[in-house]
């Protein structure tokens, strides 16, 4: 990833926007950031990382504290380049957070761009959508870009010790291997499992095949044929046993069938007399079921006869009452003829004046229904007239009234009115007088708030305290950790020379004991050549024919063997020295490495030249021991003689050894504590610093805003004062009150009178309409009394009429 812009504003000490262009500083090839502490440094780190994954490695949180205390925006934008086989291309992030609480912040924009030759791509504009954009295109996690690309403070020991599978996975997705680590891992596992799963599945089927070897195989064959010839000489027989069961099985069934057959016929032997009772029935019966229909068909006859006689007798006894009933009818119909022909002439006359009687008695009913309905007519007119007679006496009376009671809403608003000047005056001076009344709960809240920073301010000035006591403590277990840590390296430094010193010494010994073995070995080939020389021979060596030196003692004769034994385990004891040498060397420069971070921890510049100077003289201290030390043991070495001896005292040197790594491992595991430890306590007092800064600039926020409502709130008191010098302050808020309710009562009357004036006129409207509609209804009562009149005389001329048909 090469970097190209970096943008960034409310960040930390960053409150403006900075713009970093990295296109003049790689010119270089590299470059480097330096400034006191404090300077913003590492913010251009955590700028950077806020733009990819939206998070800071070193707060808590990922966002708690880094925005300005002064501002409630915070902006980063990060412009930066990729190259691969493809070619190069360019990406920039961009985010923006708003304040939410005092130390928290909220995202409101996240986007990332592709930027191209002409167009500008939007690849994500949702926070979880550019984090996982961000984490496709780079391949790095934010753990994986904070270990390897941008190492915070105090994180370098953590990078160096992480395990064999955290650095695996980060590896893989720094280089992109991971089809050459987990994929090939998994696709192994499957193909082992595969494999196993088929071993163990060709094994079961080998198991249950048997042995396969030749001899196995040709003994089956023979088992087969034998088999074979065994089978056909079973079938052979099976066909034989067969048929005989055939002809057993038929002769067995025939025998069945006989035993059937002879019970059979004992039991009808024995059921004969019964047959031929039943033959002599049978026959009977067939005669009588030939009888049978002339016998039903005789019975049917004699049922019909009896009922037509039943229906005959009943039939005669209808005709004779019919009759009768015909004699009767025929002598009153002759007997009517008669008394017709007398009655027939008044009947018709009697009818006739019937029928004119009906017709008079029809127009007496409807004269009657006429009276009725007029009748009816006039008392309903008289009753409307009645009820417009009443409601023109009530709408009379309510018009006096309605013009009295204007007539007092006019005298009462004669009485209320007030002057608009002094109106206008007395709602201007409360007006100013309620804005005074804001300034001063300005004042206050600027009070509250003046003195709750100060509350703030004082306990992270305590906190700091606190931090600062915890960070000497940290310091002073540092020291001592020095101090022992120093020794146990020193230990291991002055193990190291003599580890160093024995290797030529085992060596010596070894070339000692060769040339020993060399002279031993001369020294025994002299003596068996000796021990073969005659007098008065030649020597085959010197050629001399006297020998003075015949015998050689035979002491110093010694086994090859158990020599050339003992240089090989001379040989194995160096070549294991040399690797525990190496593999303690190694140990030790790691011990070295992590004293060295904690050097540079206690040597950081918030520690003071006291400390530096304890720490330095805790080296020279230690170097100075190693040189009293090592030089006595350097010489019990140089007096060891033997290869047995040597390796004795190796053998105590593994053991010291031992110690020394078991030392330096426990020393190890506790400076990573004690790292931990600091970087935490590191992280707490920069979050203290960065908060006792912003206090410090809210505490003295809060003191000009103080101040200045102060002033403010005073200066508009002295003016409303001399302005409204005949109002009382307290009093004006009554006064004005009063004034108003006068208004709202003036403004009351005034719209009750104008309602008045609309009601009055509309009460006059209806007194001329329930005028009018009283004297209509009086002419129509008048009419309908007239043709009461009319009615009445025609309904009595009516009734002489009718008496007269009486």
């Amino acid at each position: 990833m090469r970097p190209i812009e970096l943008q960034m504003s409310g960040l930390q000490s960053y409150r403006e926007l900075q713009t970093i262009d990295f296109n003049q500083l790689l010119g270089a090839g590299v470059f480097g950031i330096f400034g006191p502490t404090g300077s913003g440094k590492s913010s251009i780190l955590d700028a950077i990382t806020l733009s990819l994954y939206g998070k800071v490695e070193r707060a808590s949180g990922g966002t708690q504290a880094i925005m300005n205390h002064a501002e409630q925006t915070l902006f980063v934008s990060f412009t930066f380049e990729l190259t691969n086989a493809a070619g190069t291309e360019r990406y920039r992030v961009e985010r923006q957070f708003k304040r939410g609480t005092e130390m928290s912040i909220n995202g409101t924009i996240a986007r990332l761009l592709h930027l191209q030759d002409k167009e500008t791509i939007v690849l994500a504009d949702k926070a979880g959508e550019v984090n996982q954009k961000v984490l496709h295109i780079l391949g790095l996690s934010m753990q994986d870009f904070t270990r390897a690309v941008v190492l915070p403070q105090g994180k370098f020991a953590e990078f160096l010790t992480l395990t064999g599978k955290d650095r695996r996975q980060m590896l893989q997705r720094l280089f992109h291997l991971e089809q050459y680590g987990d994929q090939l891992s998994a696709k192994v596992s499957s193909k082992v499992k595969e494999t196993d799963s088929l071993v163990k599945q060709l094994a079961a089927e080998q198991i249950g095949l048997g042995d396969a070897s030749e001899q196995a195989l040709l003994a089956a064959n023979e088992r087969l044929q034998e088999a074979e010839h065994e089978a056909v000489r079973s079938r052979l027989h099976l066909t034989e046993q067969e048929k005989c069961y055939e002809e057993h099985k038929q002769i067995y069934h025939w025998q069945q069938e006989q035993s059937v057959l002879e019970s059979e016929a004992q039991k009808l032997q024995e059921q004969e007399p019964q047959i031929r009772e039943k033959e002599l029935l049978l026959g009977q019966a067939e005669k009588a079921e030939k009888v049978k229909p002339y016998l039903e068909q005789h019975k049917l006859a004699v049922k019909d006869v009896t009922g037509g006689q039943s229906k005959l007798e009943s039939a005669k006894v209808d005709q004779q009452a019919s009759e009768a009933a015909y004699q009767q009818a025929t002598e009153r119909y002759e007997q009517a003829q008669q008394e017709l022909s007398l009655k027939e002439g008044p009947l018709l006359l009697r009818l006739d004046q019937l029928q004119q009687a009906l017709v008079i008695q029809q127009e007496l009913d409807q004269v009657d229904q006429q009276v009725n309905l007029a009748q009816q007519q006039e008392n309903e007119v008289k009753t409307a007239l009645a009820a417009l007679q009443m409601d023109l006496k009530k709408s009379n009376e309510t018009k006096q009234k309605a013009i009295l009671k204007q007539t007092e809403l006019k005298e009462q608003l004669k009485q209320v009115e007030t002057n608009t000047a002094t109106t206008q005056l007395l709602h201007k001076a409360l007006q100013e007088k309620k804005a005074i009344e804001q300034l001063r709960l300005q004042k206050d809240d600027a009070q509250k708030s003046f003195e709750e920073r100060g509350r703030s301010h004082a306990a992270i000035e305590q906190n700091q305290l606190q931090l600062a006591g915890k960070r000497k403590a940290m310091m002073d277990k540092l020291h001592g950790w020095l101090q022992r840590s120093s020794e146990v390296s020193s230990e291991g430094q002055q193990q190291n020379v003599l580890s160093h010193a024995f290797i030529p010494a085992l060596q010596d010994e070894l070339a000692q004991m060769k040339q020993r073995w060399k002279r031993q070995e001369r020294h025994a080939l002299a003596a068996i050549l000796a021990s073969e020389l005659t007098d008065g021979e030649q020597c085959p060596v010197c050629g001399a024919t006297e020998h003075p030196s015949k015998h050689i003692p035979s002491a110093e004769l010694v086994n090859g063997e158990d020599v050339e034994l003992q240089l090989q385990q001379g040989e194995v004891l160096l070549q294991r020295v040399k690797e525990r040498l190496y593999t303690h060397e190694q140990r030790l420069i790691r011990m070295t490495a992590v004293m060295q971070q904690a050097v540079e921890l206690a040597s950081q510049p918030s520690r003071s030249p006291l400390a530096d100077h304890e720490v330095g003289q805790v080296w020279k201290e230690a170097a100075a021991g190693l040189e009293q030390a090592v030089s006595p043991r350097l010489a019990e070495l140089h007096e060891e003689t033997g290869l047995s001896g040597l390796e004795h005292r190796w053998m105590e040197m593994e053991k010291e050894w031992g110690a020394i790594i078991s030392l330096a491992d426990e020393y190890e595991q506790s400076f990573q504590v004690l790292s931990k430890e600091y970087s935490a306590l590191e992280q707490q007092t920069v979050q203290a610093a960065a908060q006792q800064q912003a206090a410090a600039s809210l505490l003295t926020e809060a003191e000009a805003r103080l101040k200045a409502a102060q002033t403010t709130m005073n200066e508009q008191l002295k003016q409303w004062q001399v302005r409204y010098a005949e109002l009382s302050w307290e009093e004006i808020d009554q006064q004005l009150e009063q004034l108003l309710a006068k208004e709202r009562l003036a403004e009351e009357l005034r719209a009750r009178i104008e309602k008045s004036v609309p009601f009055l006129d509309e009460l006059a409207v209806k007194i001329d309409e329930l005028q009018r509609a009283a004297a209509e209804q009086d002419r129509t009562a008048l009419q309908l009394h007239e043709r009461l009149k009319g009615l009445a005389q025609l309904a009595a001329d009516k009734s002489r009429q009718l008496a007269q048909f009486a």
